[in-house]
C-alpha cells in the first residue's frame, strides 16, 4: 500500500472520529436545552441555565428529568386518564407551580387515589396550613400545577423500595414544597432551615406583629400539652422483657420509616403483637406508653 494510500486512509479515519465527537456533543447539548425549557424543576433548571453559559462545565452536570407522564390541563377526561392508567399503581409524582417554579415529590401504592386528593377543594381546605403544597395550591390554583408522573413501581416488594425511590427523586430534584428529607427527617443539619440567617428586618417585623396578642389560659395549657411526647416503651411480647424505648410516637414511626404516627398508635397500651425490624433485627414487643412495673432494665 502506497503512503498517499495509508495517509488518506488515516484523515478518513480521524474525519469519523471528530464526526461522531461532534454529534454526540450537540445532541446532548440540544438535549438539555430543550428539557430545561419543558419542565423548569426548582434547583435543576438553575444549574441549566448555568451551563448554558458555561459549556465547559457542562459534563459535570447532571442528565435532564425524565418523566412517564405530564398533565397540565386538570379537566375531566385528563382525571378520567390518571384512573384508567394509575389506579392502584405504586410510584412517584411530582407538583410543579407554573408561576414560581417551586415543586413538590410525593409517593404512594395508589397513585390515583392519592392525586385526586389534591382536586379536592376540602382536603386542600384542610392541609393548607399543615403541607406547604396544599397552601401552595390553596393559593394559585390547581390550574397553575402541572403534575409529572416520574417512576412507576412494578416490583413484588414496590412498598419496600417506594421511600428509598422517594428519597432518591426528593434528593435529585431538591423540591423546596418538601420541607425535610424523606429518609432523614428534622434532625441538626438536616434541618430545613438549618444554617439559615433571619435578618434583623425580618425579626423586628415579627416581633412587632406578636406584640400586644393575648392568648387565653386554655390556649397557654394546650400548647405545653402539645409539647411534651407521648413515649412508647417496647417490651418482648412473650416474656415481657424491657427491650427499647422512644421518646415520641413520631419518632418511633420515622425510625421505622412510617410516615404517619397512627400506626404507632394503634399498638400503643393494646397488648397486641407488634412486628417490625430495627437495625436489620427482627422483634416480636408490645407497646407501651408508660412503663410495667416490674421491667428490669
Amino acid at each position: 500500500m502506497s503512503t498517499i494510500s495509508q495517509l488518506g486512509y488515516l484523515l478518513y479515519f480521524i474525519y469519523i472520529i471528530t464526526l461522531i465527537f461532534y454529534n454526540e456533543v450537540f445532541n446532548n447539548y440540544t438535549l438539555c436545552l430543550l428539557q430545561a425549557s419543558i419542565l423548569p424543576v426548582s434547583g435543576i433548571s438553575k444549574a441549566y441555565k448555568k451551563s448554558l453559559n458555561n459549556k465547559d462545565k457542562f459534563f459535570s452536570i447532571k442528565p435532564p428529568v425524565k418523566f412517564l407522564d405530564k398533565y397540565s390541563n386538570h379537566n375531566h377526561s385528563s382525571r378520567k386518564i390518571i384512573k384508567q392508567k394509575y389506579n392502584k399503581v405504586t410510584g412517584i409524582y411530582l407538583w410543579v407551580n407554573t408561576i414560581t417554579n417551586r415543586s413538590y415529590v410525593g409517593k404512594s401504592v395508589n397513585l390515583h387515589q392519592r392525586i385526586t386528593k389534591y382536586f379536592s377543594a376540602a382536603y386542600i381546605n384542610n392541609n393548607k396550613s399543615k403541607m406547604a403544597i396544599c397552601g401552595s395550591i390553596s393559593k394559585y390554583g390547581i390550574n397553575n400545577f402541572t403534575l409529572y408522573i416520574l417512576e412507576v413501581i412494578n416490583s413484588d416488594n414496590s412498598k419496600k423500595f417506594l421511600s428509598e425511590r422517594e428519597n432518591y427523586w426528593y434528593n435529585y430534584i431538591n423540591p423546596s414544597y418538601n420541607i425535610q428529607s424523606i429518609l432523614q427527617p428534622f434532625s441538626g443539619n438536616n434541618h430545613y432551615r438549618f444554617g439559615s440567617v433571619v435578618p434583623e428586618l425580618v425579626k423586628s417585623k415579627i416581633s412587632n406583629t406578636l406584640k400586644g396578642r393575648v392568648r387565653t389560659q386554655s390556649t397557654k395549657d394546650h400548647h405545653i400539652l402539645g409539647a411534651h411526647k407521648k413515649p412508647v416503651y417496647c417490651y418482648e411480647f412473650k416474656t415481657r422483657k424491657y427491650l427499647m424505648e422512644f421518646s415520641g410516637m413520631r419518632i418511633m414511626a420515622r425510625s421505622l420509616n412510617k410516615k404517619y404516627s397512627n400506626y404507632i398508635r394503634y399498638y400503643l397500651d393494646n397488648d397486641k403483637l407488634f412486628n417490625c425490624t430495627i437495625d436489620n433485627i427482627n422483634y416480636k414487643m408490645i407497646l407501651r406508653s408508660s412503663k410495667i412495673c416490674n421491667d428490669n432494665n
